[in-house]
C-alpha cells in the first residue's frame, strides 16, 4: 500500500512541510501547485493500482496543478498521470518498471524468503 501525501504550496513557508527526501525537487517556481507524495512501502514501486486509488482522491478539474512525487513508480502509473494532465518528478530510480515485471519480481523474492525458511535458513538484509 502506498502511502500518499497532499500538500498545497500557497507561500513560501509552505516548503518547510515537504518530506526531506523531495526537499531539493521543490522550489518557489511551484507555489500555487499542489504537491502528491507518493511512495511504495519500504521503496516499492508505486503501480497503476496505486495510482488509480490516488485519482479516485483528487478533483481531475485541478489536473494542471498537481504534480506526484515518488522514488519508483510503473510505466502504467506513469501512463495514467499523464492521461489524466498530471506532471510527474521521480525522485531517485531512473529504472523504469511495469506493473508486470515488478510484481514477478517480489512474487520471486516471497518464493525464495519462503525457501529460505523452510530450510531454517534467516535472510539477512532482505526486507520483507
Amino acid at each position: 500500500m502506498a502511502k500518499i501525501q497532499i500538500l498545497k504550496i500557497n507561500e513560501k513557508k509552505d516548503l518547510r512541510k515537504v518530506p526531506k527526501k523531495y526537499a531539493n525537487l521543490v522550489g518557489s517556481y511551484q507555489l500555487g501547485k499542489v504537491l502528491i507524495f507518493v511512495d511504495g512501502r519500504n521503496h516499492s514501486v508505486v503501480t497503476s493500482k496505486e495510482v488509480i486509488k490516488l485519482l479516485k482522491k483528487i478533483d481531475l478539474e485541478e489536473s494542471e496543478n498537481y504534480i506526484v512525487m515518488s522514488e519508483n513508480i510503473s510505466q502504467e502509473a506513469m501512463d495514467l498521470l499523464t492521461e489524466n494532465g498530471i506532471d510527474f518528478v521521480l525522485e531517485r530510480d531512473n529504472f523504469i518498471w511495469t506493473d508486470d515485471s515488478y510484481n514477478q519480481r517480489q512474487k520471486r523474492r516471497h518464493e525464495f524468503l519462503d525457501e529460505l525458511n523452510k530450510k531454517g535458513l534467516k535472510s539477512s538484509g532482505v526486507k520483507t
